[in-house]
């Protein structure tokens, strides 16, 4: 959590007339109002100003739109913070799942109140979930209900994207997605100037990388999801180019999962989340190690039904009842 800037106002007023206007209710399986989606309004960050409209004013607002104390509530949760635990603190009948998707012992924006609270919330909670195998590991001698769940994808979505000619061309490079500082830019702009292809990203990229992305690769700004298949097709190649260290190393990108459905090659670096699906992906830990021997190996070894038979295997109704049956037994 941030708090927000003067580029974040109009986002920010747009969520406060949500919040107090909004009010939709979905049907699951074919029944009427079984699941009721508010989104709420707290302000960020632990600074005392934040701790008393949350207390004072947005908690209770929330817990009176919402689900009063006195009910039964599970409680799903992503955030180890201060407001986490508040929320918590108002319900006394409360099951908690801490779904844990950050190693947060080294995440760039962590800090000791951090991991304190996230040792706090461990503890609280009745359900632990992870999504890559190096935090399951991680948490697994400490705590009893664990379960690992990873990321699952919309198949038919991203699958459309195919357009039968990739792999006579292998000339257009795509990465889609935020661009932050846990990617390789280097890796980018070393494929962009001396990989004979073309590199395009799309996707927001923060303010203090713009600078150091290469002209030679071309950018396209953030898209809705429901055009990103549109950006998607024209890809010959799927890049992940992750940085790999001890943040990342806990990270299994959804996108990779994204990037299976499309039968497009895909060429990561070296994430250890990844290694297990070597067969999947065609893995560059440098551009100096041996860039065009890997688009040959591409080339020659990429099996698209299969990274579209895992693909199948990792939907998100799949996901889901895996994590039910679990759920249930936990």
């Amino acid at each position: 959590m941030r708090l927000p800037t003067i580029k974040d106002i109009p986002y920010v007023l747009k969520r406060i007339w949500s919040a107090v206007t909004e009010k939709k209710r979905i049907s699951a399986k074919g029944k009427k109002n079984d699941i009721q989606v508010i989104n709420p309004i707290f302000y960020p960050g632990s600074s005392w100003v934040s701790m008393v409209l949350n207390e004072r004013l947005l908690v209770p607002w929330f817990i009176k739109k919402t689900i009063p104390t006195s009910q039964k509530v599970i409680l799903h949760v992503y955030q180890p913070t201060f407001l986490t635990m508040h929320i918590i603190s108002k319900y006394p009948l409360v099951e908690v799942v801490y779904d844990c998707v950050q190693n947060f012992d080294e995440h760039p924006a962590s800090t000791n109140l951090t991991k304190k609270i996230e040792k706090e919330l461990i503890f609280r909670s009745d359900i632990m979930i992870t999504d890559s195998s190096f935090l399951y590991d991680k948490h697994k001698e400490y705590k009893a209900n664990l379960l690992q769940v990873p990321p699952g994808v919309d198949f038919d979505h991203f699958n459309k994207t195919w357009r039968g000619d990739e792999m006579q061309k292998l000339q257009e490079f795509l990465y889609y997605g935020h661009v932050r500082d846990d990617l390789d830019l280097g890796l980018l702009n070393d494929i962009a100037n001396h990989g004979n292809c073309n590199v395009t990203i799309v996707g927001k990229i923060a303010d203090n990388l713009t600078q150091t992305i290469d002209p030679n690769i071309k950018i396209i700004n953030q898209q809705p999801y429901a055009l990103l298949p549109n950006f998607i097709k024209n890809a010959d190649v799927l890049l992940l180019p992750y940085k790999v260290n001890q943040f990342t190393s806990a990270i299994i990108p959804a996108k990779f999962y994204e990037c299976l459905a499309t039968g497009k090659p895909i060429l990561s670096t070296r994430m250890p989340s990844l290694e297990k699906y070597s067969k999947h992906i065609s893995v560059l830990t440098n551009f100096q190690d041996d860039f065009q021997g890997k688009i040959k190996t591409l080339e020659n070894n990429h099996d698209r039904l299969a990274n579209i038979e895992l693909a199948k295997k990792s939907s998100w109704g799949a996901r889901f009842f895996s994590f039910y049956e679990r759920l249930v037994h936990a």
